[in-house]
């Protein structure tokens, strides 16, 4: 090869002293690599998001899935959202008992004929039929109840 310049000499001794380009397989995984680095940065994102939006804390599967105003519940106590999804299902089913009595009578409904039967209903020991019909299975009032 012959150098007509020493600009071009320069350029030339530059260029020699440079790496090989990527190979097709390097630039793939280089690919790979910044596409899973996009990919945690997004989880990192969407998991700070939804700390702050449930109270600074990550949810159970469980809790996440839950249906009903678990948002509402947090905005009010987060921690007792928490420490609910935390206990066992015997003290849930306790703590859910006690406020379905607790906002029928603050509702003044507790003396209702249908809803004293069913707040009856849900306490342990202390069932007699269901208010809702005659089969066990039954789950929504009859009309004109």
């Amino acid at each position: 090869m012959k150098e007509t310049s020493g600009s071009a000499a320069y350029w030339h001794r530059f260029a020699s002293k440079l790496p090989p380009p990527p190979t097709p397989e390097e630039l793939a995984e280089a690919k790979r690599l910044a596409r899973e680095k996009a990919e945690q940065e997004e989880r990192e994102l969407t998991e700070r998001a939804e700390k702050r939006k449930r109270g600074g804390r990550l949810p159970s599967d469980r809790l996440r899935n839950v249906g009903g105003n678990v948002a509402g519940m947090v905005e009010l106590d987060a921690a007792l959202v928490h420490a609910i999804n935390e206990a066992g299902p015997d003290a849930q089913r306790a703590m859910a008992r006690w406020a379905a009595h607790r906002s029928c009578d603050m509702a003044g409904l507790s003396n209702v004929d249908w809803i004293a039967r069913g707040l009856t209903e849900l306490d342990p020991f202390r069932r007699t039929r269901s208010p809702w019909g005659r089969c066990g299975s039954c789950t929504r009032p009859r009309r004109g109840m």
